[in-house]
Parts: C-alpha cells; sequence; structure tokens
C-alpha cells in the first residue's frame, strides 16, 4: 500500500465518520425537537407540574455529557491522525533507507 493510497483511505474514513456524526446530530436534534413539541402539548393540557425544573437538569446533563462524548470522539480522532502520519512518515522513512542502500549495493 502506498502513502498516497495510505492517506485517501484516512480521508475517506475521515469524511465517513463526519457524515456519522452529521448524522447523529440530526437525529438528536430531531428527538430535542419532538420531545419539545411532546412537552408542549403536556403543558398546554396542565399535567406537568413540579417535573420541568427535573426535566429540564436531565436535559442539561444529557447536553453535557452529549458534549463530553463529541470531545472524546474529536480527540480520538487526532489520535487516529497522529498515528496515521507516523506510519506514513516511517513508511518514507523506511523507503529513504531502502533507497539508500540500493543505492551502496551498485556502488
Amino acid at each position: 500500500m502506498t502513502v498516497r493510497e495510505v492517506e485517501e483511505e484516512g480521508e475517506e474514513e475521515e469524511e465517513e465518520e463526519e457524515e456519522e456524526e452529521e448524522e447523529e446530530e440530526e437525529e438528536e436534534e430531531e428527538e430535542v425537537e419532538e420531545e419539545e413539541e411532546h412537552v408542549g402539548r403536556e403543558e398546554d393540557m396542565g399535567i406537568r407540574g413540579g417535573e420541568k425544573e427535573e426535566e429540564e437538569e436531565e436535559e442539561e446533563e444529557e447536553e453535557e455529557e452529549k458534549e463530553e462524548e463529541e470531545e472524546e470522539e474529536e480527540e480520538e480522532e487526532e489520535e487516529e491522525e497522529e498515528e496515521e502520519e507516523e506510519e506514513e512518515e516511517e513508511e518514507e522513512e523506511e523507503k529513504d533507507m531502502n533507497e539508500k542502500k540500493r543505492r551502496s549495493k551498485r556502488r
């Protein structure tokens, strides 16, 4: 596998991960909208009472967890990119060494 192929593969993986994240975010947004509509109907019917504060706290906690997960995912992606770069550098160094050996054998 050439360096170019490795780079292209890495780029494709990054694009796929970004698309998956966008889809997840859209799904979460849809869920939030549905929940807000549902809550609005409940409030209109006068059902909710004291549960509102608890649910708001839960939503805040869920939002914080979501943000933490996204940060972790970003860190993982950065680590993967660094690993890929290191691998590419090692491959380049190995190619350079092999080329030097070939040149020295020719002499």
